[in-house]
């Protein structure tokens, strides 16, 4: 049975507390929405309890406890995030259900299978060309890619992925045996990578292209 205390915390007493029991739930007596919660194994992690609109009692993980900020949040960070997310709730949004969304999100590498199967059935597209495809995703876009929510890749992913392929040299050297950059394949690289995320643009699986 999990045990629930509500307390005045501080700085000093969100630090050192601790408890033997498998989990137990501390609520801040001037922010009773606001919760610690403790486990056996030294685990601390922060969570905001709400109503949704339609009078649900739901709770949403805000983060783990950092005394320093640094690796997690902090009592007053904590207390300002919850702050803020409960002007969300008063808005009408649901944190509970955001997250849930983003969890079950598709992956980059799951949005290119469907990509690659739309690809299949255009008449007008070469067999050959789709085994490019594959090869590309498998051997360059997705080791960066493939394992990112596809609604959380930036721009910054893919610069990332172009810095990365730009160090890729070819299967082939040059008759003094010197490495050959893959000045066409980076295009191409990108050509794909942009074509799959517009393609997720226009089957509204993303908000907007990166």
């Amino acid at each position: 049975m999990n045990k629930r205390r509500q307390t005045d915390m501080t700085d000093v007493s969100v630090r050192s507390v601790r408890t033997d029991e498998p989990r137990e739930e501390w609520r801040h007596s001037k922010q009773p929405n606001l919760e610690l919660r403790l486990t056996a194994k030294g685990a601390k992690t922060w969570r905001l309890h709400y109503t949704r609109a339609d009078g649900r009692r739901k709770a949403t993980r805000l983060g783990r406890y950092s005394s320093d900020g640094v690796f997690g949040l902090s009592l007053s960070q904590a207390r300002k995030k919850a702050r803020e997310v409960r002007v969300d709730v008063d808005h009408g949004r649901d944190p509970a259900g955001v997250r849930r969304a983003l969890q079950e999100a598709p992956t980059f590498a799951e949005v290119a299978v469907e990509w690659l199967a739309n690809r299949a059935l255009d008449p007008n597209y070469n067999p050959r060309s789709l085994n490019d495809d594959r090869g590309m995703l498998k051997r360059h876009i997705n080791p960066a890619l493939g394992h990112l929510k596809i609604q959380d890749i930036r721009k910054a992913d893919i610069l990332r992925l172009n810095r990365l392929m730009r160090t890729k040299t070819h299967a082939r050297r040059y008759k003094d045996d010197k490495p050959r950059t893959l000045s066409v394949r980076i295009n191409r690289v990108y050509e794909r990578t942009r074509a799959i995320l517009r393609w997720a643009l226009a089957e509204d699986i993303i908000a907007a292209d990166p």
